[in-house]
């Protein structure tokens, strides 16, 4: 049977490992942040709870979670027609996913616009089995009456396009027109700014009542063009729970955008442009966050990272970070408590120097890290996917997960590093960084990454113990991963995937491909994790890949004539789609991130009798 009669057989009859149907039952589930809410409102979406393997048993991380496809529809026809600017996806011919669909355990969305909203779950487990599950999110219209007033403010006295009922101000004083919207903060209200024009600050703003609430450029509204150019030098948005900030376009003079305590909720920061800020862009915004299509960079003066904090139940979705002049030591995005968070569709690009694109470490117990950890302090249940990272000269690595070092007691729990693009950025080789590190990490997976390190001095992925931690480096997986080093140089010791040190326990290392041309690496070191399996890796001694050079992610799909990598794996961890959005055959899947010949389908992923139009009309 050819590949494509194998996805078709697949879908119709839901073959699985041996090729008889299945028995195991679905049973997804999935809770809203919030049932209601007033335009526009992010909501998150947790879907932990679900038992996709039919054991009774919910929440499992591997069984439940990680193996298994997770697909969302929002029900959000103004999302339909838009897809993410930004992600590994967005880079590649097969083009980017759509905003009203994701993927993953946890998950976000933004409803720009009222209505009545039909959010759908369908989980897939890996054998084929399917089963979807609703919930309902009423989204309201901006009310003066119920929600409080709304202000337009201009510094031209144009109020074209300004909502009707609104009190018009003209002023270019940006802190005394909120102080006027909001009463001196004794009411919620919605305060806009006409798009195009420049506003100056003097003061910072907060204090603010607790939403809904909202201080945004016009544009959105029709009330002027473009963002709402904001000067400050002050923190201008001190965030409370249930406002909303977007539509600015903010440049230099603070220390950072914004920050407010973590006891805030469903905080939104949404299509802003950020940049010359000397700490960092967006700082602590409490749980319920939604930091969505920021472009966050430096200009000429240099930025230190563009977001960090505490981030529960939060998304940070379809934002541009990119450094310009990485001359200090910082990371892009820094994580300090970090759970059931989502971190998709971004571009991360030449962060700071011996910074990371992601750091993530839980908050240590004490000011040295070294004393008995606090269990709440864990960051667990992450999903980084869909990202484009570009590694630039000076940077150190892509996602760095767990302790910063090797003595501090900082350890992370069950994220999962999913089809991101890792590449050198505008031709950079040489930094001294890996792509994906982790460390004192249990249950971490790495799959289905494409990276192209262009002369980076360390592995691909690593796995490196921390002896220190309470938590272990356990029961890691990398699977299904493809890397492609084009460098000239040669280090035969920094092989593509490898563990790190000699305490690593339980580590799975299956399907991972790596291309090293002339230089003799082998594809997987497993030394030091005991027990291990490390089998079904390959590193190509000919190119296995269709790209010339490997310059863009699609580059990275598999030659018809990669014999020795085509249904030469083994079925493994979650193998139900690839980094392409491609359906895996849940026969033998090829080794690498990609799937040759899949049917390309977006989630969520649907098999089974009768064969869904979307996977016929793939092929």
């Amino acid at each position: 049977m050819n590949r494509i009669g194998r996805f078709v057989a697949l879908a119709v009859f839901g073959l699985g490992v041996a090729g008889a149907a299945q028995a195991q039952s679905v049973s997804p589930s999935f809770a809203a942040s919030r049932a209601s809410c007033v335009a526009p409102c992010f909501v998150h979406f947790d879907a932990t709870n679900t038992d996709s393997d039919g054991d009774g048993t919910r929440g499992e991380w591997f069984d439940d979670l990680v193996d298994a496809n997770f697909g969302w529809d929002f029900g959000d026809s103004t999302a339909a027609g838009k897809t993410w600017a930004y992600g590994a996806r967005a880079t590649t011919a097969v083009g980017a996913y759509s905003k009203n669909r994701d993927v993953g355990f946890v998950a976000g969305h933004l409803f720009e616009q009222p209505g009545t909203y039909t959010v759908k779950l369908t989980v897939t487990n890996k054998n084929g089995n399917a089963a979807s599950t609703t919930a309902t999110i009423q989204v309201a219209a901006w009310s003066n009456a119920t929600n409080g007033p709304t202000y337009c403010f201009s510094t031209s006295g144009n109020f074209s396009g300004c909502p009707s009922g609104s009190t018009q101000v003209t002023s270019s004083d940006f802190d005394a027109s909120v102080a006027a919207c909001t009463n001196n903060n004794a009411r919620a209200a919605r305060c806009l700014f006409r798009g195009g024009e420049t506003f100056a600050q003097s003061a910072d703003i907060n204090g603010l009542r607790p939403g809904p609430g909202i201080l945004a450029g016009g544009a959105f509204y029709g009330f002027g063009t473009g963002r709402a150019n904001l000067t400050p030098s002050y923190t201008p948005f001190s965030p409370r729970t249930d406002w909303r900030f977007f539509g600015f376009k903010v440049a230099a003079g603070a220390n950072q955008l914004m920050a407010s305590t973590r006891t805030e909720t469903h905080v939104l920061v949404w299509d802003n442009e950020i940049t010359g800020w000397r700490t960092l862009a967006i700082g602590e915004l409490g749980n319920n966050a939604g930091i969505i299509e920021n472009y966050m960079h430096d200009g000429a003066t240099g930025v230190v990272s563009c977001a960090t904090g505490y981030w529960g139940k939060s998304a940070l979705l379809g934002n541009r970070c990119i450094n310009a002049s990485p001359t200090t030591t910082t990371h892009a995005f820094r994580a300090e408590w970090w759970r059931l968070s989502t971190f998709a569709h971004n571009q991360v690009a030449n962060w700071g120097a011996s910074g990371d694109g992601i750091k993530a470490n839980s908050h240590c117990n004490d000011s040295n890290c070294s004393g008995p950890f606090n269990y709440a302090n864990l960051d667990e249940l992450v999903l980084i996917y869909d990202n484009d990272f570009g590694i630039g000269q000076l940077n150190e690595e892509g996602i760095s997960i767990g302790a910063q070092n090797g003595t501090s007691n900082e350890p992370v729990a069950r994220f999962l590093v999913d089809s991101n693009w890792m590449h050198a950025y505008n031709g950079y080789a040489g930094a001294s960084g890996g792509l994906v590190h982790f460390k004192s990490c249990d249950s971490c997976v790495a799959r289905n990454n494409v990276i192209q390190p262009a002369g980076i001095d360390q592995a691909g992925i690593r796995v490196e113990d921390v002896p220190v931690v309470e938590i272990r480096d356990t029961n890691n997986r990398v699977v299904g991963n493809s890397f492609w080093d084009s460098s000239t140089g040669c280090n035969s010791s920094n092989v593509p995937f490898r563990v790190q040190g000699s305490n690593v326990v339980g580590a799975v290392f299956q399907n991972n491909l790596a291309y090293t041309g002339s230089c003799a690496k082998s594809a997987v070191s497993c030394s030091g994790s005991t027990p291990s399996t490390c089998d079904h890796n390959l590193r190509a001694t000919s190119k296995p890949f269709v790209g010339a050079a490997p310059t863009t992610m699609d580059a990275l799909e598999l030659a018809t004539s990669a014999s020795s990598v085509i249904d030469q794996g083994v079925h493994t961890t979650g193998a139900v789609v690839d980094a392409f959005g491609g359906l895996r055959a849940n026969l033998t899947p090829d080794i690498g991130a990609h799937e040759l010949g899949a049917p390309r389908v977006d989630a969520p992923v649907v098999v089974g009798p009768p064969p869904p139009p979307v996977l016929l009309s793939s092929q």
